[in-house]
């Protein structure tokens, strides 16, 4: 499974039970309506005197009544936190799909990421070598002197290794 095949499960699992809640809720109100109706009618028989419309009338009050009980329950149901069991299944889940689609996702990057560390050698070795030979140029130039006209005679370059920096960079930038 992928992460957004999960993804839609676990919005579908959540939308589904908005949708249950809210046709629970109007059922609900909808009951509500009638168990009104249904009380006007046994208060209408009493004035009447109509025995047999008033036992009808409070039998289908008991029913509307136990309706009515169903919905108020299932809607509790429906809004209680899931099991303890099924909340880390699905994160056990989250975490085995998010493995797989980092592993897949690197196998991508293993080419570029070849070719970065191809160019920060590149780099790092011209780096080396304009510092070994600016030693070079102080030692054997200049006698290892140490200060000339109030400048240090050490090589050091006023340049940066650009690409070192650009992944530096990149890298605090996707990790903060």
């Amino acid at each position: 499974m992928t992460l957004k095949e999960f993804e839609k499960k676990i919005h579908g699992i959540i939308n589904d039970r908005e949708k249950e809640l809210e046709e629970l809720n109007n059922k609900k109100l909808e009951n509500e309506n009638k168990i009104n109706e249904v009380k006007g009618v046994i208060n209408k028989a009493k004035v009447d005197n109509n025995f047999k419309k008033h036992t009808e009338a409070k039998k289908k009050l008991g029913e509307l009544e136990n309706e009515q009980e169903f919905y108020t329950t299932r809607m509790e149901i429906l809004k209680a936190p899931i099991p303890h069991e099924e909340y880390f299944n699905y994160l056990d889940t989250l975490d085995e799909i998010l493995g797989e689609e980092i592993d897949k996702v690197f196998e991508e990057f293993k080419p570029v990421l070849e070719q970065v560390e191809n160019i920060l050698t590149k780099e790092s070795d011209i780096w080396v070598r304009a510092m070994v030979l600016g030693d070079l140029i102080k030692k054997e130039l200049l006698n290892d002197s140490i200060l000339s006209n109030g400048h240090s005679t050490s090589y050091r370059s006023i340049h940066n290794q650009k690409s070192y920096l650009a992944v530096e960079e990149c890298y605090y930038k996707h990790n903060s």
